[in-house]
């Protein structure tokens, strides 16, 4: 078994086995639909965080965003993905992708504080990942299939020429 299944099968265990993600008819506010990670396997575990702790905060944010979206006003569904960028020593940042664009506003000025606000793992390297997710039951269309990319990387990718994911947006928009 390769390394990257050996860490992503034990996220997807851990993942599964926590209390902390209880059914959709418990959370109707929010729900994680997919993970998607950023990085090769070889470079998150080079990079960090350790699985456990990665399920950990992942466990925390998802917990965070049903409270947020559970104490708001109730909205027509919408889908996204919360897309979480990680630097050293355990610094977080927040950048929210909307399926509606229009609705961008209104996620951002509801959860990225409160998100940004969690304590994240400690980690050595750039890291990043997104949690696609369905609020109030979701819409159609969801977020595109791949990555999701904040505008913010868009945007700075088109100045600087491109780059690889996640590190050359992360490093333009999130200097040290």
């Amino acid at each position: 078994m390769t390394s990257r299944r050996r860490f992503v099968g034990a996220i997807g265990a851990g993942l599964a086995a926590t209390q902390a993600w209880p059914a959709m008819a418990d959370t109707p506010a929010f729900r994680i639909t997919s993970i998607v990670l950023y990085l090769p396997n070889q470079a998150m575990v080079e990079r960090g965080p350790p699985a456990q702790a990665l399920i950990a905060y992942l466990d925390a944010l998802k917990a965070k965003a049903s409270l947020v979206l559970a104490q708001a006003q109730p909205q027509v569904g919408a889908s996204g993905a919360l897309v979480v960028g990680l630097k050293p020593p355990a610094q977080s940042r927040v950048w929210i992708v909307m399926a509606d664009k229009s609705r961008k506003a209104e996620f951002v000025s509801l959860m990225k504080a409160p998100l940004e606000a969690i304590q994240p793992p400690a980690v050595v390297g750039l890291n990043a990942f997104a949690l696609n997710f369905d609020a109030w039951g979701g819409a159609q269309p969801p977020v595109a299939p791949g990555y999701p990319i904040p505008d913010e990387w868009m945007e700075a990718m088109r100045h600087s020429g491109g780059g690889m994911l996640p590190d050359a947006p992360m490093k333009a928009v999130w200097p040290d």
